[in-house]
């Protein structure tokens, strides 16, 4: 009999202490796996925010690139583009579409000399159409090396004289930068309650004007 108590106590141990042990092994190889899910998600994580700053800072390079490379053409000629482009779409306004000088508004040199701008020019502005109240675009000229350039970003600002006789200083939205030249534009519709100082236009002859200077190469 005493035999058998030794026997089925002996049993009992041993299936405890086996028992004991795969609760044991089984925490750990729980502990293990959560730590290497955990390690797996931080490094998917890190390697997320790594491809997307990385994604931006490329953008942001190529952004840089275009502007500190000076575009091989001239003033006029980039103005010829613009206008060209944007009188595609005005047959139906004879001043608009046959642009000349003479309806060209050119503001001050020596006086935006500078905030940086060398030249300028109000490709268009005015009425057109029974709903828009006012356009305008404008082609600037931009000294590199100026403290103005480089401040200068799409969706910004440009300050510049408008006459010689006066130091009101205007302000237009820049909507693209193509080497040293700078594009602004904007529209006002219904007695201005509608703005649009950004692409895209609701005129498509901005449209278009912007689009041929982002392709000026």
């Amino acid at each position: 009999m005493k035999k058998r108590i030794i026997t089925v106590l002996l049993a009992a141990t041993l299936l405890m202490t086996a028992c004991t042990e795969t609760a044991k092994s089984s925490d750990k190889e729980t502990e293990v796996k959560e730590q290497v899910t955990t390690t797996t998600t931080a490094e998917a994580e890190t390697t997320s925010e790594e491809e997307t700053e990385a994604s931006e800072s490329e953008m942001d390079a190529a952004a840089d690139e275009k502007k500190d490379a000076a575009l091989n053409m001239s003033f006029d000629e980039v103005k010829d583009a613009l206008i060209a482009a944007y009188a595609t779409t005005n047959e139906s306004n004879e001043r608009l579409a046959n642009l000349t000088e003479n309806d060209l508004v050119v503001p001050p040199v020596d006086k935006n000399a500078p905030m940086g701008i060398k030249k300028a020019v109000i490709c268009s502005c005015g009425s057109f159409g029974d709903d828009v109240i006012y356009i305008q675009f404008m082609l600037f000229e931009m000294d590199m090396e100026s403290d103005a350039y480089k401040e200068l970003k799409v969706g910004g600002k440009i300050n510049y004289y408008l006459s010689d006789t006066s130091d009101f200083i205007s302000d237009e939205p820049v909507i693209a930068i193509n080497g040293q030249y700078v594009l602004t534009a904007y529209e006002t519709y219904h007695m201005g309650d509608d703005y649009h100082s950004k692409p895209p236009y609701t005129y498509q002859g901005l449209n278009y004007a912007a689009d041929a200077f982002k392709a000026l190469k």
